[in-house]
């Protein structure tokens, strides 16, 4: 059972009822630390002019206002076509694994972006379990505060029910953390978490962060995750990888957004670069990163320290992603202990445009039944 919440929903009431739109957070970092730990990984001490060597790791990409804001220009731009594809298909799909939920459940969004597919997935759960809870959980609490607009549009949901939690879920003992809170909160009731938007594509170590998320679900959850998908390793399908990404401009602004919000960088799009490369068998990985394209070198003064002296043709990876070989997803969810309960490809796209195809696939999973079982039980 849940625990008693009275005083939660007392406050949700009056909430509810005054003018501004107020949104409850559970800040669970400090956030001084996050931006120590963003400016250390910009400072190291590494020459490389492929992306390889200083990096902004995929929280932080969208992490403060102005990277939320240019996220969400980027996902509205008809030439991120990943994204656009992923919009437009994801509200055509989703209702078919709607069906093969068993149970009503609640609601963990890991990585809200937008907060569009989460309206549509609130608007499905609704329909079964009208006292559900809502858990969007994002490193960045301005993308929590908009997505969590977004995803309550046109729904009834009680503030009190509505409880978002801003923590960077890639380090384990946070995710761990976050079930106590969870399943402190719906007991034994079952939930569906959601890794959409090929999120798990962004981190370095994937892999890993499945792991973690695996711990967390119990018999009677699923998981609900989009991945980018590819047909082809060649090289031709290689270069056409970055030329998807590096086509928009919106998400060129994005990209860079968070290296010109923590320092003096003036916010030059055209320093926006792309790279692509073979990842063994398992996917294509792309690299956007910013590179010093003047003769000489420059100094990027950070908002407290020592500014940061930059050489020429060095570079800070800005942003990481992946699409995914049938065979690379395969392992993935293997390693994981996750085993798919329903499996859903969105249409191809048109087979002028290329010998072979990106495409996007939602897989509604479950846990493995020679995997470990989950760790949170409280």
């Amino acid at each position: 059972m849940a625990i008693p919440l009275q005083d939660l929903r007392t406050l949700g009431q009056a909430l509810q009822d005054t003018r501004l739109w107020w949104t409850l957070c559970f800040i669970g970092e400090d956030q001084s630390e996050k931006l120590d730990a963003l400016l250390e990984d910009i400072r190291e001490e590494i020459y490389d002019q492929t992306g390889n060597g200083r990096k902004i790791l995929s929280g932080y990409s969208y992490w403060g206002l102005i990277p939320a804001l240019e996220w969400k220009k980027a996902c509205d731009d008809p030439f991120y076509r990943v994204m656009k594809r992923s919009l437009e298909g994801f509200g055509r799909y989703w209702p078919g694994l709607l069906g093969h939920l068993d149970q009503p459940c609640h609601y963990v969004s890991l990585g809200i972006g937008t907060g569009v597919k989460d309206n549509t997935i609130l608007h499905g759960l609704r329909h079964a379990n009208s006292d559900l809870f809502f858990f969007p959980v994002d490193m960045s609490s301005e993308l929590l505060r908009i997505g969590v607009k977004e995803s309550l549009r046109n729904l009834q949901i009680a503030k009190s029910r509505v409880l978002p939690v801003q923590i960077d879920f890639a380090f384990k003992a946070n995710l761990l953390d976050f079930g106590k809170l969870l399943f402190g909160v719906i007991g034994d009731e079952p939930a569906l978490f959601s890794l959409l938007g090929n999120t798990l594509a962004n981190f370095d170590e994937d892999l890993t962060l499945l792991q973690n998320i695996r711990l967390l679900i119990r018999d009677q959850d699923r998981l609900l995750i989009e991945l980018a998908t590819t047909d082809s390793l060649a090289p031709e399908a290689v270069v056409r990888a970055a030329n998807e990404y590096r086509n928009s401009s919106r998400f060129r602004k994005f990209a860079i957004s968070q290296l010109c919000q923590v320092s003096d960088l003036p916010a030059n799009p055209m320093s926006v670069h792309f790279a692509s490369e073979r990842e063994g068998e398992r996917a294509l990985k792309v690299k956007a990163f910013f590179r010093n394209d003047n003769p000489g070198p420059i100094r990027i003064a950070p908002p407290f320290g020592q500014p940061i002296n930059f050489e020429p043709g060095n570079t800070i990876r800005l942003y990481l992603t992946r699409k995914y070989t049938d065979a690379g997803i395969a392992e993935l969810l293997r390693r994981a202990g996750f085993e798919p309960a329903v499996v859903s490809n969105f249409d191809p796209p048109p087979m002028d445009e290329a010998q072979w195809n990106f495409n996007l696939r939602l897989l509604l999973l479950k846990g493995g039944e020679s995997s470990p079982p989950p760790v949170v039980r409280d």
